[in-house]
């Protein structure tokens, strides 16, 4: 968003240096009107920017960045249905934030639930052998690694002729 008002401001400032550069035969400005419509435009495009950050910055803070972030969390209500029957852990994971009313009411309950997740994590984690990251990190390792492995990666030396064919190939009009 921010890259778009810049683009904009940007706009708005080169239209006011030509509207400021056009002169007439007696050297006086020929644009004034328009210069100062432009810096009307400007003050409110300025107002509507800073509208709009403060309208979105909920959603700059709180929401997850990646889908990995829903996985985390999915993995964390999975780990602490499991730890202790479900009884605590199901009302923590169908309590959500979806009937706030206020950001002030969502920033409390966001630091509340994160030190309830944060509390039960460690306790499940002091039980494993290895902490859970570790582990996951492991998994996705040897994915990674498994993918890569099957990937054909050995050189060939091509000749001329067939170099040249394979770019004409590579690069022809579908």
């Amino acid at each position: 968003m921010s890259q778009l008002f810049a683009g904009i401001y940007i706009l708005e400032i080169a239209l006011m240096g030509l509207f400021f550069l056009v002169r007439d035969s007696q050297d006086r400005m020929a644009c004034s009107s328009q210069f100062i419509i432009m810096i009307v435009v400007l003050i409110l495009t300025a107002i509507f920017h800073f509208v709009m950050e403060q309208h979105l910055r909920p959603l700059y803070e709180f929401l997850p960045v990646t889908l990995e972030d829903k996985a985390v969390d999915a993995e964390h209500r999975l780990s602490l249905l499991q730890s202790d029957g479900g009884e605590t852990s199901a009302r923590f994971v169908t309590t959500g934030v979806e009937g706030v009313s206020t950001a002030a009411n969502a920033r409390s309950n966001l630091f509340r639930l994160k030190n309830q997740v944060a509390a039960k994590v460690s306790h499940i984690q002091a039980h494993l052998p290895e902490p859970i990251d570790k582990s996951r990190r492991r998994q996705v390792a040897d994915q990674l690694g498994a993918a890569i492995a099957g990937y054909p990666d050995e050189l060939t030396d091509l000749d001329v002729e067939e170099r040249e064919a394979e770019l004409r190939a590579a690069f022809q009009d579908p």
